[in-house]
């Protein structure tokens, strides 16, 4: 659905994801509706990054899905194919939309 990127240059990559049954129940979500910004949800969602020791960008593209709800997770799910190609690219395209 996405460009490769490539995370080779990452120390210990491929990183898991957290395990454990509530690691979700913390995460901030956004639906686009509550007030929260595009910028202010990627800054919360940095923030909760760090919460688990500032966690690899190849989990973090496998974290972010669990943040969204309605109208925004439906937009990550139609992205275009090969359209991302970096989180920045990724985070403009979220800003901005």
């Amino acid at each position: 659905m996405y460009l490769p990127l490539d995370f080779s240059r990452i120390h210990g990559y491929p990183n898991p994801v957290p395990v454990g049954s509530s690691w979700h129940e913390d995460l901030t979500k956004f639906n686009g509706y509550t007030g929260v910004s595009a910028k202010q949800h990627l800054k919360a969602f940095d923030s909760f990054n760090d919460d688990f020791d500032a966690l690899p960008k190849d989990v973090f593209t496998n974290l972010f899905p669990f943040s969204l709800l309605g109208d925004a997770r439906v937009w990550y799910r139609i992205l275009p194919e090969d359209t991302i190609d970096s989180l920045q690219s990724f985070s403009v395209k979220f800003k901005d939309h």
